[in-house]
């Protein structure tokens, strides 16, 4: 009898075991076809500095900074990534390794990997056709957070925005970004992802490399699931050419609290950049 039952457990386990592993290939299947769609191919027009006639001279600086002439203009691009992740405010960094497809203002897919040994996590942050969604596992079997709804979807969205920086040619004028200078040397840009208006502050160098991002953000910024809007700032520290874009490569990103003290979550190097769409689903 004992044998019998041992039998029947090890085989209801080994069932709830496939039947994991099958729906998160399913859920990874179907965000790789999203990922791949909007991974489309640059534009056959190329940049050309005249596209800057009119804009604050900040904004010219970084545009030209960040774009080399002759480029074509990009829709997307594909990032690979390194760096550490912060699950919680106080904890331990942990090792992080992903890839991302990022297609401003029409959505982006991020996969990772993070930390070691039997706290091993995988999954995806996604936003596409004005939805949110994120899925993590632990040991690529048990899932371990869900989420997507308005919350999840607002912050997506105003994620897209920040990191639109990595798309520089998305922040051209020709595609809807709308430049403001402001007092003491500020400078903002205007997006619009599927109908709200976000605006990303930039902080520059003399050159035009971009040091810093800053926006209001909706977000859980505490981690306490009390969503609200808070200050999201991305710092570069380094930057990079990849195929005629000049972007930010090494950097850290975190919510900015009304004390001044930086919850930086996110550390990353960005080893390659593809902006070529080379393999692209249409």
């Amino acid at each position: 009898m004992l044998k019998t039952l041992l039998l029947i457990l090890t085989v209801a386990l080994a069932v709830a075991a496939f039947v994991l592993v099958a729906r998160r290939g399913t859920a990874f299947h179907r965000i790789d076809r999203v990922a791949g769609s909007l991974f489309a191919s640059p534009s056959a027009e190329v940049f050309s500095t005249a596209a800057l006639n009119g804009l604050p001279e900040p904004a010219e600086r970084y545009l030209r900074h960040a774009i080399a002439p002759g480029t074509p203009l990009a829709s997307a691009v594909r990032l690979s990534m390194r760096g550490t992740f912060l699950l919680q405010r106080g904890g331990e960094r942990i090792p992080m390794s992903a890839e991302q497809v990022l297609a401003p203002p029409r959505g982006f897919v991020w996969k990772a990997r993070m930390g070691r040994g039997l706290m091993r996590i995988s999954g995806f942050d996604a936003y596409y056709q004005a939805q949110g969604e994120l899925r993590w596992w632990l040991l690529n079997l048990v899932p371990l957070v869900r989420g997507q709804g308005p919350d999840i979807s607002r912050s997506a969205a105003g994620r897209l925005a920040m990191e639109s920086v990595l798309v520089p040619s998305s922040l051209l004028p020709e595609r809807g970004a709308r430049w403001k200078e402001g007092t003491e040397g500020t400078l903002s840009v205007g997006l619009r992802v599927d109908g709200e208006d976000f605006e990303v502050g930039l902080t520059l160098d003399s050159d035009g490399r971009l040091l810093r991002a800053q926006m209001p953000r909706w977000g859980d910024a505490r981690g306490d699931g009390n969503f609200g809007a808070f200050l999201f700032e991305v710092e570069a520290e380094e930057e990079r050419p990849f195929g005629g874009y000049t972007i930010p490569s090494r950097l850290k990103a975190g919510w900015r609290f009304a004390d001044g003290s930086f919850h930086d979550f996110f550390h990353a190097e960005i080893l390659e950049a593809d902006f070529s769409g080379a393999g692209a689903s249409h």
